[in-house]
């Protein structure tokens, strides 16, 4: 299985949410007006689908577009690691407020998941480790060094 993270701000719509939520048929839309509680801040909801490569879609609250940093999103990103069970691909630009740096947010984005992926876990738990996910971090924008520079 393969799934899709995006980010859906409380209070704003971006361009790249209004072309993906075209994708998809008026998914997202839908869903966000029927959901507030899924704009919230870490919220986290799954919602199935037959699209492109994708099995399944994360819809992650990212709370107000204003109040949402670089430090918000590599928090952000790491409970949203911890919490899958799929490899999945992370439409950066859906997690991107207006008039920031993307490097950034790249290379937070990038932090964060390597950071969840070489935690060590508690001796004092019976806690198995989970295999490893492969996450790839997609953006229309030119990244790639600074996701370089993040792991």
């Amino acid at each position: 299985m393969r799934s899709a993270i995006i980010g859906i701000f409380e209070d704003s719509k971006t361009g790249t949410y209004k072309k993906l939520d075209e994708k998809l048929n008026g998914i997202l839309d839908k869903f966000a007006n029927s959901h507030d509680k899924a704009k919230k801040y870490k919220e986290l909801t799954t919602v199935t689908v037959d699209w492109e490569n994708h099995d399944i879609i994360h819809i992650v609250g990212l709370g107000k577009e204003e109040d949402y940093d670089v430090n918000k999103h590599r928090k952000l990103i790491g409970h949203i690691i911890k919490k899958l069970n799929y490899d999945a691909t992370i439409l950066l630009d859906t997690f991107l407020p207006s008039n920031v740096n993307i490097s950034e947010f790249a290379f937070a984005t990038s932090e964060a998941y390597h950071l969840v992926e070489h935690l060590p876990y508690s001796l004092q738990t019976d806690e198995k480790q989970q295999e490893a996910l492969i996450i790839a971090i997609e953006s229309k924008y030119h990244t790639h060094d600074a996701v370089s520079e993040g792991e």
